[in-house]
């Protein structure tokens, strides 16, 4: 799990949220995802996210975002590579 000291300012929050937002998706479906438990994941303030994120919507949209870029990524060495 992503935890840092309350003492500390986040590095880089909007990853750690688009990180736990995917684990929480993966274990428990879409209707389980909340900012509150986010940030709680990522040891933050409640409000944190909404700093990085609009709301749910927007937050999904950049996690949508991320996977088709690793999608492409992998076509894209699969088609360097030869492969079918």
């Amino acid at each position: 799990m992503l935890t840092t000291d309350r003492n500390y300012h986040h590095g880089d929050l909007r990853s750690a949220l688009l990180e736990a937002a995917l684990a929480t998706v993966e274990t428990d479906g879409v209707a389980a995802l909340s900012f509150r438990q986010l940030a709680r994941i990522a040891n933050v303030s409640p409000g944190a996210p909404y700093h990085h994120f609009r709301d749910k919507n927007e937050l999904l949209a950049s996690l949508a975002k991320r996977g088709f870029e690793a999608l492409h990524a992998e076509l894209e060495t699969s088609c360097s590579d030869g492969s079918d």
